[in-house]
C-alpha cells in the first residue's frame, strides 16, 4: 500500500504531491540492484528504502529537497497626497 497516503499534512489535502500514492519498499543495499535511499527518520537504525524496487520513481526527495519559492518583492511605499 502507499506509505504516505492520507497522512498529515502533505498527503491529506487537495492537490497533494503525487508521491503520496507511491509505494516504497525497505531493501538490503547489498542485495538491491536499483536506486535506494537511506531513511533518516529512524533513530538507532540504518534502514534503506526504494520506490524503484516497488515500480515507482522516487519523487519524494526531489519534492522534499526543492528550494523554497522566492518571496515576492516588497510593495512600493504609498504615494503621499498632493
Amino acid at each position: 500500500d502507499p506509505h504516505d497516503s492520507g497522512l498529515e499534512v502533505t498527503c491529506n489535502s487537495t492537490g497533494y504531491a503525487g508521491w503520496c500514492e507511491h509505494e516504497r519498499c525497505y531493501v538490503d543495499p547489498a542485495a538491491c540492484s536499483t536506486e535506494y535511499s537511506t531513511a533518516a527518520y529512524v533513530v538507532g537504525a540504518t534502514l534503506h528504502y526504494s520506490y524503484r524496487a516497488c515500480g515507482f520513481r522516487n519523487e519524494l526527495e526531489s519534492w522534499f529537497y526543492q528550494p523554497p519559492s522566492p518571496s515576492p518583492p516588497p510593495s512600493p511605499p504609498p504615494t503621499p497626497p498632493p
